[in-house]
């Protein structure tokens, strides 16, 4: 009863598409099956994603076309978009240059190896490889780079780009000292910081990111100090990480500073000038930067017309990140105009 009036509130002229759809012999009762756990637990649980959300059962209640669909990226919108686009008959080829699925879930996975109070990287990572993997009409390649000449030798119907975004690493002084490690670094350097006496770590960046990043660090008896540019802090998370983390990280006392200008990286840690103006020498003994994101559409500008139907998703849309909630809505609706 809850499921149905949840429709009924999203869109009043449900009941015809339903009907619609089962008289036709295209949809029915199938509508639950397509929107979960992702897309379908959003579109109940958050009101204000209903009338965004509702325009997906238009799309729904169109005929099913069996056709090809190349999936670029393997990330969370890619392997939504795959899903999805699978969930309603098309065949799906999923495409990823990297060796594994989940795009940078593995390395939100590594940092959460030892336990999480706040999010579930891993169980999700292993949901979706196991769906993908389940479904007969989807076929996985990795470790394969998609071009021009790929999509022509494949002639897909539609194709949905989800690159993720460029890391640029910002252009502050001292960025390149052999005591400085950027995100993309995490994996290969952590491991190192447990051997050495490296025991002050100063994080550039108070997002989701960093806030992993620090978190992973927290766990293993690091000193670690926060700093951001602006006053924002903790993007990419939602009102309920929020609500956890905070206190989370304050019974740590774990020293934040925002609204900072980044002087210089030195040996000794990384010189700021504060809000207030004064000039401050915060030390460390490693630092590491959070990149920033910037748009990532070369392939889709280089794919544009050869097929039918091209649509770019996620992080490379825009210079920022769309974060999973972001990617795997994204996803979902490009399968849904399919």
């Amino acid at each position: 009863m809850d499921s149905v009036c949840n429709d009924l509130f999203a869109h009043p002229s449900f009941p015809h598409k339903k009907h619609w759809s089962v008289q036709r012999g295209h949809l029915g009762y199938r509508l639950h099956n397509i929107i979960q756990p992702s897309a379908r637990a959003d579109y109940f649980a958050l009101g204000a994603l209903r009338q965004p959300m509702a325009g997906l059962l238009e799309v729904m209640a169109e005929e099913f076309l069996n056709i090809y669909n190349l999936v670029v990226g393997a990330g969370p919108g890619g392997m939504e978009a795959a899903r999805v686009a699978a969930l309603r008959g098309h065949e799906v080829t999923l495409y990823d240059k990297s060796k594994w699925l989940g795009g940078l879930m593995p390395l939100a996975a590594f940092i959460k190896e030892s336990g999480y109070d706040f999010d579930t990287v891993k169980p999700t990572l292993d949901w979706y490889e196991r769906q993908l993997r389940k479904l007969p009409n989807v076929t996985i390649r990795l470790g394969v780079e998609v071009d021009a000449t790929l999509v022509e030798r494949e002639k897909p119907d539609a194709i949905i780009i989800s690159p993720g975004s460029k890391w640029v690493v910002p252009d502050i002084p001292g960025k390149d000292r052999k005591n400085v490690v950027t995100t993309g670094q995490l994996i290969g350097y952590s491991r190192g910081f447990f051997k050495d006496k490296a025991q002050k770590i100063i994080i550039l960046g108070g997002d989701l990111k960093g806030a992993e990043s620090a978190e992973f660090f927290i766990r293993r008896g690091k000193q670690v100090t926060i700093l951001k540019e602006d006053e924002q802090l903790w993007s990419g998370m939602n009102l309920q990480l929020q609500l956890m983390w905070s206190p989370w990280i304050a019974a740590r006392q774990v020293p934040v500073y925002t609204g900072v200008t980044y002087e210089e990286i030195t040996d000794k840690g990384v010189r700021i000038r504060t809000k207030e103006g004064d000039e401050k020498l915060v030390e460390a003994d490693v630092v590491m930067i959070i990149a920033q994101d910037k748009k990532n559409d070369d392939l889709y500008k280089a794919l544009v017309g050869r097929a039918p139907e091209v649509y770019l998703i996620g992080d490379g849309k825009n210079d920022a990140n769309a974060w999973f909630d972001g990617a795997v809505h994204q996803g979902a609706r490009a399968a849904l105009k399919l």
